[in-house]
């Protein structure tokens, strides 16, 4: 079974820093991983807390945000132009501001994954630009795949989170291909993808 989220369809907030819309949350969807559209008006701030679960946070639009990124008490800074981001590792902790003009951004968080052995998983989460990322195109060339965030492209040792855009051409589709729930996952059925 596969569940198509309408996101316009979301409600809208208001908070200190412009809106929000919680595309899927713990107490509202019964869900593990919590899913926002963040707009961040210019000159506002949004810190990303230390927490105990992994994040993501990705800009789909605007431009030259400052973003900081502190682990273990080290702090480093980037310039995030649209489709650049940070993925954060339990612990770790991030400021972006918009600069000079208003940013949209996607913010996905969820638990530690502590099922699997990570093996040589990197110490740290880490700054990027999608531009600069691997993308996998298929053989047919009906989709491209771009991850942020997958432990088969190196990208991350984590089992946490694979995270990513997928670019379909016109009548393009996903192979039928079938998802197995992990061990330590909420859900009880297998999903096929149609």
């Amino acid at each position: 079974m596969i569940t198509v989220i309408n996101a316009e369809k979301k409600p809208r907030t208001s908070n200190a820093q412009g809106h929000v819309k919680n595309i899927l949350a713990p107490a509202e969807d019964g869900t593990r991983v919590h899913v926002a559209l963040e707009e961040l008006e210019a000159g506002k701030t949004r810190r990303v807390a230390a927490s105990d679960r992994t994040q993501a946070l990705y800009i789909l639009e605007g431009k030259d945000a400052a973003i900081t990124h502190t682990r273990a008490g080290a702090t480093t800074n980037h310039v995030g132009q649209r489709r650049s981001g940070i993925y954060l590792k339990p612990g770790e902790e991030a400021t972006v501001t918009a600069s000079g003009s208003p940013l949209s951004l996607f913010l996905v968080t969820v638990p530690k994954h502590t099922g699997k052995a990570t093996g040589g998983e990197p110490a740290a989460g880490y700054f990027f630009e999608e531009g600069k990322l691997r993308s996998l195109v298929d053989e047919k060339r009906i989709r491209e795949r771009t991850f942020w965030v997958n432990k088969e492209t190196g990208l991350s040792g984590s089992w946490d989170l694979q995270l990513g855009r997928m670019y379909y051409a016109p009548n393009g589709y996903s192979p039928r291909h079938v998802h197995n729930t992990s061990a330590t996952s909420a859900m009880t059925r297998r999903r096929a993808i149609r």
